[in-house]
């Protein structure tokens, strides 16, 4: 589903996840933290990129470097 301010970037299932996401901003990218249902530490779930600064092309590079799958953001 894309969103309409932000590319985003899957690092894992969100199914395997517990709810309760805690979202934070590192640098220009807003980082989605949760809890693996399977137990462990609470660890990256997915990236944001928003477009105010970032461009499809850049935030597609950047997630491939982090493994991610990429959906750009909705057109307009």
């Amino acid at each position: 589903m894309p969103y309409p301010n932000e590319h985003s970037c899957r690092l894992e299932d969100p199914a395997n996840f517990q709810g309760g996401y805690a979202r934070f901003k590192r640098g220009q990218v807003w980082v989605l933290i949760a809890q693996p249902k399977s137990g462990g530490k609470k660890h990256a779930q997915a990236l944001r990129y928003p477009t105010g600064g970032w461009t499809e092309e850049q935030a597609r590079e950047h997630c491939k470097k982090a493994g991610g799958e990429f959906e750009p953001a909705e057109k307009k």
